[in-house]
């Protein structure tokens, strides 16, 4: 594929082949792009290369994704838009998860909570939200707001112990509320 010429007559005979017009032209950075139409030149593909093309677009658009989410594209760090400050109850619960996946989504959730994207999460009463964390068996982190943008990790759980965890993480912020 080296030696091989990219031509308008390469993009026509896939258009003629039958496969939506759909062509691959020739490698853009690191890896393809797929374009509709005759108007960029490609090399014809079977249906198994084909389904290996458009995977690899996908997961490339994925990467690409990604990137962009979580990388400042001005080269500078983003700056916290959020204060989360943490109980010493929920350091030691997070500390003592043993499923480390777990543990990675938990931070990872708490990060962006700081830049600002709570995600899924839940208003309960008396103060205290509910931020859901979907691994494993559906861990929840408690918390409540302190100030404007000062929030409070209270504790933590999963779906199993989840009215119990209400129960305290309410009265953790009730008790922390009185001695303020």
């Amino acid at each position: 594929m080296g030696g091989t010429k990219w031509n308008e007559t390469r993009g026509e005979n896939i258009a003629a082949a039958g496969i939506g017009g759909l062509v691959v032209p020739r490698p853009f950075g690191n890896g393809l792009r797929l374009q509709g139409g005759g108007e960029a030149s490609g090399i014809a593909l079977g249906p198994l290369t084909f389904q290996l093309a458009a995977l690899v677009h996908a997961l490339q658009h994925l990467l690409y994704c990604i990137q962009i989410d979580t990388i400042d594209v001005r080269s500078t760090p983003p700056s916290a838009v959020n204060i989360v400050n943490a109980t010493e109850e929920f350091t030691d619960w997070v500390s003592a998860l043993t499923d480390v996946k777990a543990r990675a989504a938990i931070y990872l959730r708490i990060k962006r909570a700081e830049l600002g994207n709570f995600g899924e999460y839940k208003v309960l009463d008396e103060g205290v939200s509910e931020m859901k964390v979907d691994v494993g068996p559906g861990y929840r982190v408690y918390f409540a707001r302190e100030g404007r943008v000062t929030y409070l990790l209270l504790c933590g759980g999963d779906k199993s112990t989840q009215k119990a965890d209400i129960k305290r993480a309410k009265a953790m912020w009730k008790t922390i509320k009185e001695q303020a």
